[in-house]
């Protein structure tokens, strides 16, 4: 198995002209924390107590290019959380593959990762590409009450979930791209999606003068959902573009141009926003 180790470390700066920074010697071991069998942390975040949860894959033997999902804990001081997991690394199979994007807390310390999934190779093609959310138990355990088999998959071609957000009341957010086209979806704590957001749960950010892709997409404090990303309404020059839905999935009128904010930074056109 090919065996790639994955680092965290904690820094500190000291105020002067020249900042001297060197590891914190009370993290992990001489300021790393070192997690085998790991390639490529992709995404991590931190919970109120300090402790730290990454999203990675594991590489399924030489050459095969199998991956699959894995998720790992360390405690404040860089140690795996032992109660998390096998000695703070939990992975999952949903697919042939898995390639994480995001990494939430809920509030009731459930862990939801979101990626894609990649199908596995078919006789007439490479194969296709499925957006996955999984959530997980405060152990490390696929949370069965989620989805099926604590896995939410959304069935358009060649997708991906690149934002996940928890909200107050259990729903969650899944901000990613289907093919060609920018998604948003909402799903509530059994993951099933909400109805009344967009269209049977899912808002389709593109049309005839927007073709918008998504990068990420942010919770704000008015709870409406601010995405980011480009417009490639004309192919050869693409434009930053945000735009900004309410809790149903429906533009915000009072954002921009109903809704939508795009900007040329092609140096011909100054810099003009519409």
């Amino acid at each position: 198995m090919k065996t790639t180790l994955v680092i965290l470390s904690s820094l500190f700066f000291l105020p002067s002209n020249a900042q001297s920074i060197s590891p914190d010697p009370t993290f992990g071991n001489s300021g790393m924390a070192i997690t085998p069998n790991m390639a490529e942390i992709t995404r991590f975040t931190s919970a109120p107590d300090g402790s730290i949860f990454s999203c990675s894959y594991q590489m399924q033997g030489n050459g095969t290019g199998i991956y699959h999902l894995a998720v790992s804990k360390h405690l404040s001081n860089g140690t795996p959380d032992p109660n998390f997991g096998i000695n703070g690394t939990t992975t999952t199979s949903i697919d042939y593959s898995e390639y994480p994007l995001d990494i939430r807390l809920q509030p009731d310390g459930k862990v939801l990762v979101s990626g894609s999934s990649y199908l596995g190779p078919t006789p007439g093609g490479p194969g296709d590409y499925r957006a996955f959310t999984v959530r997980f138990t405060a152990s490390g355990d696929p949370d069965q009450t989620f989805g099926t088999n604590g896995v939410f998959k959304l069935d358009f071609n060649n997708s991906h979930t690149a934002s996940v957000i928890p909200l107050s009341n259990g729903d969650v957010i899944l901000a990613g791209n289907g093919y060609n086209v920018a998604t948003v979806t909402k799903v509530d704590a059994s993951g099933n999606p909400v109805t009344t957001f967009g269209s049977n749960g899912t808002r389709f950010l593109s049309d005839y003068n927007f073709a918008f892709l998504l990068w990420n997409a942010i919770l704000l404090s008015d709870s409406s959902i601010l995405c980011m990303g480009y417009d490639l309404t004309d192919s050869e020059n693409p434009r930053i573009a945000y735009c900004k839905l309410d809790q149903d999935g429906n533009y915000s009128p009072s954002f921009g141009q109903n809704g939508k904010v795009v900007m040329d930074i092609s140096p011909s056109q100054g810099g003009m926003i519409e």
